[in-house]
């Protein structure tokens, strides 16, 4: 994207979350996080990902992921690692195969829960079965 059209899209959003435009908080979390016409800020992303998830039920899936993936991936949040899991495991058991690829890979590395091979490969075939193409991938490497 363009940096005039980075910067529209992020002010648009903001405009809209000024508003109390419940849809428009996952959005600008996005943009936060990935530095669309903004410069990149976890900590603003997260305050816009709960704010979605505390106002608009169509985004509480993609929210609870994206915290999840933010309390994982950002040592500062690592005291809220046991809420991401908490995300992860909610919205896996809802057949979400990000969320399964996600906490497949908690269970493989011990992140915010005790290795666990047998649930590792449980979460990685569902999401794989799902079509998830990074669980398709991890999965291989387990194939005899």
């Amino acid at each position: 994207m363009m940096q005039k059209e980075t910067e529209k899209r992020f002010r648009f959003s903001k405009k809209l979350s000024e508003a109390n435009v419940a849809e428009a908080y996952i959005e600008l979390a996005d943009c936060y996080l990935d530095g669309i016409g903004v410069a990149p800020n976890v900590q603003e992303a997260e305050v816009w990902y709960r704010k979605a998830l505390l106002s608009d039920p169509y985004s509480v899936t993609s929210a609870k992921i994206s915290l999840a993936q933010i309390y994982i991936r950002n040592a500062e949040f690592k005291d809220k690692i046991p809420l991401a899991i908490q995300y992860l495991t909610e919205t896996a058991e809802e057949d979400n195969y990000d969320a399964q690829y996600e906490l497949a890979i908690c269970y493989r590395d011990g992140i915010g829960v005790e290795k666990n091979f047998n649930k590792m490969l449980y979460y990685l075939k569902k999401a794989a079965a799902a079509g998830e193409q990074s669980a398709i991938q991890e999965l291989s490497k387990y194939k005899e």
